[in-house]
């Protein structure tokens, strides 16, 4: 897994059909999607790097704001591994190595059916990691995300985050 999308619960085949071909066209010809049984979530796994995706959609929908009707979010994913609190946290502080050292952070969780609570997850993660934090206007995210046992770790810019209705605003 090396995104998460999301979309209006019960339209995941039709936003599992754009995603597959929105990746198609920007030239990975054999995207993996997996629809969850969780209302409105699709994993998936792409050739492409899916930050630069990310930004690919974001400037898709500014030249066409209809371009993506059925996504509304695009998750970059830089390292899967399982729900371990203490594998999470290695990864989290391998790849917050990016973040400079005048530059500040703040830690998302996005939990999907998992009962740790979420300040255990945050605690655990941001603790490592010496760095300012701000939790208004945050330089990166370092961001966690859950689906059941599978958990995705990134450290990106607030902005590599695609969002659709975000960018059809200030398209």
């Amino acid at each position: 897994m090396n995104f998460i999308a999301t979309t209006h619960r019960r339209g995941e085949k039709e936003a599992a059909s754009e995603i597959y071909a929105l990746l198609w066209e920007l030239g990975d010809k054999n995207p993996k999607l997996e629809i969850t049984d969780i209302s409105g979530i699709i994993i998936g796994d792409t050739s492409l790097n899916p930050i630069e995706v990310s930004r690919t959609l974001r400037e898709m929908v500014k030249k066409d704001p209809w371009s993506i009707r059925k996504v509304m979010r695009f998750i970059p994913i830089e390292k899967e591994c399982k729900m371990d609190l203490d594998e999470i946290s290695k990864i989290a502080h391998e790849l917050a190595n990016k973040i400079g050292k005048d530059e500040s952070f703040k830690v998302i969780v996005e939990k999907r059916h998992c009962k740790i609570p979420s300040m255990e997850i945050i605690k655990k993660v941001a603790e490592p990691i010496n760095r300012k934090v701000d939790l208004e206007n945050p330089d990166w995210i370092v961001l966690i995300e859950i689906v059941r046992d599978k958990c995705g770790v990134s450290v990106i810019r607030p902005q590599d985050i695609f969002r659709s209705l975000e960018a059809k605003l200030s398209g």
